[in-house]
């Protein structure tokens, strides 16, 4: 495990509490999403413009999860931005060569599904992902900005901050991992249970970048770049009638 994540500060009892504020706003971001994705679902085959304004909403629910790694410092006086992960990889070695292997296949695996949608094929993607996919500029344009913003912000709450304060409660990080990991499943409550249950893992690969190297920098781009290829890289297939 990287040097910044062994030594962590104790929180103290205003740094819980940030922390206890997360996990709430974590968990009012699932109930809302959820909500929000419903609503998508049914109104966007009549409005033009509601996936847009999903997106619009959905960013700006992404950028709040920065508050709380934001504010943690500030009542954390011995915490370092590099404990929330804001630092430069330590001693990549393997693992730089294992992202970049995978970002070359999730590049490669997105250009290929995106041959197979535009000649009319099915594409490996979550049928309740289609809603989320745009077509015009302007839901392509809020598409990237909701990735960026999801990658930036998930990164930092749940494995910068959560994995932090697993490690400060004193659990290994092979407990603190997996317990940050459910809450990041669990924060895609829209995408039903099987989603859940795949953003889980996904978490758990993330943190296999983060904690040795004490950077969240693989986990940020790797977000983003699935991110990408799931809504913006892969349209909807066209249709052969």
């Amino acid at each position: 495990m990287a040097p910044t994540l062994v030594t962590v500060p104790r929180l103290g009892l205003t740094g819980w509490v940030v922390v206890l504020l997360a996990i709430g706003y974590s968990a009012m971001l699932a109930l809302v999403g959820h909500r929000a994705y419903a609503v998508l679902r049914s109104v966007r085959p009549i409005d033009p413009d509601a996936l847009v304004a999903f997106y619009r909403a959905d960013v700006v629910r992404k950028l709040g999860l920065l508050l709380p790694p934001a504010l943690l410092p500030l009542v954390v006086p011995q915490l370092r931005p590099a404990h929330l992960g804001l630092t430069w990889p330590h001693a990549a070695g393997d693992r730089l060569r294992f992202f970049v292997e995978l970002a070359v296949l999730i590049v490669a695996g997105g250009l290929w599904w995106r041959r197979q949608a535009r000649r009319g094929e099915p594409v490996p993607r979550p049928a309740r992902l289609e809603v989320l996919v745009p077509a015009t500029r302007a839901e392509h344009r809020w598409a990237w900005a909701a990735s960026i913003s999801a990658g930036v912000g998930e990164e930092l709450m749940f494995r910068g901050l959560l994995v932090l304060a697993g490690l400060a409660a004193g659990l290994p990080p092979v407990a603190a991992a997996p317990a940050a990991s459910v809450l990041f499943g669990a924060a895609h409550l829209y995408q039903g249970r099987s989603g859940m249950l795949g953003t889980a893992g996904l978490g758990l690969v993330l943190c296999y970048f983060y904690l040795p190297t004490g950077s969240l920098l693989f986990p940020i781009v790797l977000h983003v770049r699935l991110d990408l290829r799931a809504l913006v890289m892969v349209p909807t297939p066209v249709s052969r009638s």
